[in-house]
């Protein structure tokens, strides 16, 4: 039996994560650092400290972010 997260990701319904531009870099750090970990805890995966999670998201997300990772 499935979870409703899990669900949801099949399904692809599950939120996204999106850049508040109403919001400073760091809050949205912040909301990214907790949204990824609240993930990474549904598959059982190893949690980002602040140390990795500020490695991942100076190196890999918010320099990569797009158009479509803004909230509207």
């Amino acid at each position: 039996m499935m979870t409703k997260t899990e669900e949801a990701r099949l399904l692809k319904t599950e939120k996204q994560w999106k850049y508040n531009t109403s919001e400073n870099q760091e809050w949205n750090f912040q909301k990214w650092w907790r949204w990824t970990n609240d993930e990474k805890k549904v598959w059982k995966e190893t949690l980002y400290d602040e140390q990795k999670a500020r490695l991942v998201w100076e190196e890999a997300i918010f320099p990569k972010l797009d158009v479509g990772d803004y909230e509207k």
